[in-house]
């Protein structure tokens, strides 16, 4: 704001949808007595405060990027990804229908209870619906692969098939990666050009698809001979020293040790089901002995699945936060945006009326 006795001048963000709207008001307001001048932002030289917007079931997931950064004008807003994977990796983690059953109706009537964590709450529901999804595909309903003697239709045992669980978290953490790569290619792109992207961030898919090549072809599963891979794997590394310098040869082994970071999909929710078979036995085997056993069994029976399911549901919340804030993030997002903050506007939403 600046002014002198007759005149004022005022600076500030518009989102661009909203200019002609400020136009008119603005115009109506002083009866044309104003001079007006939008121009929009050369993001290459000035970073422009951010208003984030998404569909209702992605816009909860923006309660996980407020504790972490907002996006910065230029990059891309990995919100809509975050609402993809954190309740599948969620899910997989817990992955039983009934742990999933327990803590969606838990999370309805907190969502009554605590309007102010609603937006939180509202991701817990989602991944408590994502559990019971994989419970179905394991087969699983608090603990039990079995009810009455009928077995439970599954996809994959997590007790029984567990080097297959492992192959499968695995596939996830080298898709979540590389999308992570291509998704710091765009950024690179559109901010320094296509060099720079390729050097930067094209690099370490080079890197990948060598290391595939020299694998495949040391196994007689590919018709090149097994140097081609190794020529990719160097000319990968010499991108990304031009690309990154130092810091990305530094952080090479990154690439498998995060990759194999997604083992903790299987590893936690197996031991969470282990947990579960374990009360199971226990309470079988006191049930089994009648009359007052069952009167003991039946509490502990309720209170070692009430803990599980309390251990499971801290467990699949920090793990899947930490695979999207470390292992993905890290590979395309700065953050560090400011919030558009609109003067004079109302607590949820801007006028200028406010």
């Amino acid at each position: 704001f600046g002014f002198s006795d007759k005149t004022f001048l005022i600076t500030g963000w518009v989102p661009k949808r909203d200019v002609e709207l400020v136009r008119k008001k603005l115009e109506s307001i002083t009866q044309g007595r104003i001079f007006l001048k939008f121009e929009e932002v050369d993001d290459k030289k000035e970073e422009a405060p951010v208003k984030m917007s998404h569909p209702k079931p992605v816009n909860q997931f923006q309660y996980l990027m407020n504790m972490y950064s907002l996006p910065r004008y230029s990059e891309i807003d990995p919100t809509f990804f975050v609402f993809l994977t954190f309740p599948i990796f969620f899910g997989m983690i817990l992955g039983d229908i009934g742990y999933g059953l327990v803590s969606l109706i838990a999370f309805l009537i907190l969502r009554r209870k605590l309007p102010s964590m609603r937006p939180l709450i509202n991701i817990f529901i989602l991944s408590s619906i994502s559990t019971m999804f994989f419970g179905m595909l394991f087969g699983e309903f608090f603990g039990y692969e079995s009810i009455m003697g009928h077995e439970l239709p599954r996809v994959m045992s997590r007790l029984h098939e567990t080097m297959q669980l492992l192959m499968v978290a695995v596939l996830m953490g080298v898709v979540h990666v590389n999308l992570g790569f291509l998704l710091g290619f765009v950024n690179e792109l559109r901010s320094h050009g296509l060099i720079k992207a390729l050097f930067e961030k094209g690099s370490w898919i080079i890197i990948e698809a060598g290391a595939v090549v020299w694998y495949l072809a040391s196994k007689n599963n590919l018709a090149v001979h097994p140097y081609a891979g190794i020529i990719l794997i160097l000319l990968g590394i010499f991108m990304l020293a031009k690309g990154e310098g130092i810091k990305g040869i530094v952080e090479l082994p990154t690439l498998l040790s995060h990759t194999l970071s997604y083992a903790r999909l299987m590893g936690v929710g197996l031991a969470s089901v282990s947990l579960a078979a374990v009360i199971n036995e226990m309470v079988g085997g006191l049930v089994s002995k009648g009359g007052a056993y069952v009167l003991m069994g039946v509490p502990l029976l309720l209170l070692g699945h009430a803990i599980n399911v309390l251990i499971g549901l801290i467990e699949g919340f920090l793990h899947s936060l930490r695979l999207n804030y470390v292992e993905f993030f890290t590979k395309f997002y700065k953050g560090g945006g400011n919030p558009y903050a609109p003067f004079g506007g109302r607590k949820n939403g801007g006028g200028l009326n406010g």
